[in-house]
Formats: structure tokens, C-alpha cells, sequence
């Protein structure tokens, strides 16, 4: 059962480090969530008395979707989610998806197009309340302004009221969403996770309303990675690996003495 146990072992640790890497690697990732391994031990039989484990099983990779810190920008149409709550992304075939990356533009589906939709940087739109958020850019370009509550609101730069400020139109509302398991939520990659069985039922609202988060315009929500934790667990990681192996390397030389004699 040694082979066994220190294979299971290598395997375990090399998924561990996977893990590790690919956290480390998006640690500058906008939006970006930790993920965490759990191991279970493994066994043949559970029915003979003294049966001693024969290795370790990876049983979840479970993304940790804390709080990220936010970051100032010089881009008036970056969002962040100040608690909890997803963007709702929609892509050229239709699909849904969520994500807590904020990093939109403005751009119409036809360079010609004078009005643009709101769009992630992989070019897919954010739904709001009504639909895919537009904006008329040659209107409200300079003026627009985006309230904690997910108004997004702009001004012709003319129009002025009876104090003589200019008078803001409300062009979208945000929505963010949530799940009643966001741990079942499915990642796709791109910093985006999609509803799944698991997930439960969606629940949809404005910001700051209910269980949902404020939006801060102007930042970002930076990756949830901490460095140390993660390089600690690397340098931990790789010794598992190394005593596994060396563990391996034993099992062969014994049965290697054994077939000698």
C-alpha cells in the first residue's frame, strides 16, 4: 500500500501547488478570488480492524470569495462592490454570467455606433436593471457621474437649474446579484462564475439595498490573495512533495533489496 499512499501523497501535493501558483499568479488579478484545496484521507477498506489509510483525495477546490480591497482609478466608469453581490455579464451568444471585476468601458457594437454599451474588458455587456446598460458618450461623456446606489447619471454640459448648477439625467441603474450557495457557483475563468444547481436560486437587487453591497465609483476591487499565507503553503507544498517522494524512493529500494535475494 506504500506505492499507493506516496503516490496519492505526490499527487495531493502537486494539485496543492497548482493551487498555490495559480493564486500567487492572479495576486494583481482585479476581482480575483482565492482558491483553497481540502484533502480527505483515503482508504481501501474501512471494515478491517487496524486498516491503516492508503493515501490522501483532493475533495473540493473552494474559492474563497471574501473581500477585496479597493483601489482608486482614473476611470470614472470603474466599479467596485463594496460587500456582496455580482455584476451580471452578458455574452455575444446570450449567456449570463457574474463577476466582481469592475474594470467596464464604453463601446458600441459598430464603430460607427454614437451610443455604446457598458462593457467588461473582454468586451461583454453589463446588465442593469432594464437591460444592457447604454450611454451616449458623445452626450454624457465628460459629465457622467455614478451614485453608491448604482444610479448612473449625466449631464449635456448646458442644461442648467434654477442655481445655476447643470441638471444630471439618470441614464441606467445597476443590479448586482447573489446566490443562496455562492460556494456552488461554477468558475469559467476570466474572473466570472456561473449559476449551477448548486448555487440555488439568484437573488437580484440595487446596490445597497438588502443583503447587497454599495458600489464605489472610480475603483476597483483588487484580488483577495494573501502573498505570505500562499508562499508559506508553497514552501510547505513542496516539502509534502519532497517527503512523498523520498517515501516512494524507499518503497522501491526495499522491494529492489528483496528481489535480490
Amino acid at each position: 500500500m506504500s506505492f499507493q499512499s506516496s503516490l496519492s501523497g505526490i499527487n495531493a501535493s502537486a494539485e496543492k501547488l497548482d493551487v498555490i501558483g495559480a493564486n500567487v499568479a492572479n495576486a494583481q488579478t482585479v476581482g480575483f478570488k482565492e482558491t483553497r484545496t481540502h484533502f480527505a484521507d483515503l482508504y481501501i477498506s474501512k471494515t478491517q480492524p487496524g486498516q491503516f489509510g492508503s493515501g490522501a483525495l483532493s475533495v473540493v477546490l473552494e474559492q474563497q470569495f471574501g473581500q477585496g480591497n479597493l483601489e482608486t482609478s482614473s476611470n470614472v466608469l470603474d466599479m467596485a462592490i463594496n460587500g456582496k453581490g455580482f455584476f451580471q455579464v452578458m455574452h455575444p451568444d446570450g449567456s449570463l454570467t457574474y463577476t466582481r471585476n469592475g474594470q467596464f468601458h464604453v463601446e458600441g457594437d459598430k464603430p460607427t455606433d454614437t451610443v455604446g454599451f457598458l462593457k467588461t474588458p473582454d468586451g461583454n455587456k453589463v446588465i442593469g436593471a432594464n437591460g444592457p446598460i447604454q450611454i451616449d458618450m458623445a452626450k454624457y461623456g465628460g459629465t457622467l457621474r455614478i451614485s453608491s446606489d448604482g444610479k448612473i447619471q449625466g449631464s449635456d454640459g448646458v442644461t442648467k437649474g434654477a442655481t445655476g448648477a447643470l441638471v444630471y439625467q439618470d441614464i441606467a441603474t445597476l443590479q448586482l446579484h447573489s446566490f443562496r450557495n455562492i460556494d456552488g457557483l461554477e468558475s469559467l475563468g476570466d474572473n466570472q462564475w456561473g449559476e449551477t444547481s448548486a448555487s440555488g436560486a439568484k437573488v437580484s437587487g440595487t446596490p445597497g439595498a438588502g443583503i447587497f453591497g454599495l458600489v464605489q465609483a472610480g475603483a476597483v476591487e483588487a484580488s483577495n490573495v494573501d502573498l505570505n499565507n500562499n508562499l508559506v503553503n508553497m514552501i510547505v507544498a513542496q516539502r509534502e512533495y519532497q517527503g512523498n517522494s523520498q517515501a516512494l524512493k524507499i518503497q522501491m529500494d526495499m522491494d529492489l533489496s528483496l528481489a535480490k535475494l
